[in-house]
């Protein structure tokens, strides 16, 4: 008999692909998408769409089966622009609330959250799960609404009212990128590159963040956090090689963060 799964987020960049592994696994998967969702990415598979909103609380009661098997919460607001906070606090604050209410009520067996690395902050040296969260970077807003949605979910499954689990990513790159790494890439590729980043950090590959989000599901650690990672690279090896692969000039050196903005 084939596993649940309901998946928030399923039309984004590491949903799609979480969507993707979760059908080539044999699960039967339902997705949360909003009216204005883009579905091309999931041509040709076979799966159940019901509309609704992360910030409706109503419609992600409605729209999530009984007793599925896992809740796969991915769907959440990347923006780093300030004049956008509010909105991004409800989705990634009170949406994850309404996700786990849901999933409590709908007798869910588990929740996976897609967290990200970034609730360590930005650090300069290299982290791991034990690692204490940086004091510094509270005003980014992505950060902080990261962190107190974590703690709704660790909060829940604390107290028992939910099997829940964290899964981290670092930087993620991979087909269906369409706002990440990959404007960087469109840039190089139309020779409208600005400047290299300085700095560097981890890279994974998203088809096995994809992977690890369902084995996390198997086997992950009620409460627990798990990294995604991969190789380590600076940000500049990232502009060259993108550049050789595209035969275009890229900055020979990175460009300072003050100049970049």
């Amino acid at each position: 008999m084939s596993l649940t799964a309901f998946v928030t987020g399923g039309t984004g960049f590491v949903g799609m692909n979480l969507v993707r592994e979760l059908a080539r696994q044999g699960w039967r998967s339902t997705l949360l998408v909003r009216e204005r969702s883009p579905l091309a990415g999931l041509a040709g598979l076979d799966v159940e769409l019901r509309r609704g909103d992360l910030v409706d609380a109503a419609s992600v009661a409605e729209a999530m089966p009984r007793n599925v098997d896992c809740v796969f919460h991915v769907a959440a607001s990347t923006n780093v622009w300030s004049g956008r906070n509010e909105e991004q606090t409800r989705i990634n604050v009170d949406g994850t609330a309404n996700v786990i209410d849901a999933a409590v009520r709908a007798g869910a067996r588990r929740l996976v959250y897609t967290s990200s690395f970034v609730v360590w902050g930005l650090p300069a040296g290299v982290i791991d799960e034990r690692s204490e969260p940086g004091a510094g970077d509270g005003w980014i807003n992505y950060i902080r609404t990261k962190r107190l949605a974590e703690r709704l979910v660790k909060g829940a499954a604390a107290e028992g009212r939910l099997d829940a689990t964290i899964c981290n990513p670092a930087h993620v790159l991979g087909p269906g990128d369409r706002h990440n790494w990959a404007r960087l890439m469109l840039m190089i590729a139309r020779g409208k590159l600005p400047g290299a980043p300085p700095g560097g950090g981890n890279f994974a590959d998203v088809r096995e963040v994809a992977r690890a989000h369902v084995a996390a599901c198997h086997r992950g650690a009620s409460g627990q956090n798990y990294l995604l990672g991969g190789e380590s690279a600076m940000f500049m090896d990232v502009v060259r090689m993108t550049g050789e692969v595209l035969g275009q000039p890229v900055p020979s050196r990175p460009t300072p963060a003050w100049l970049l903005r």
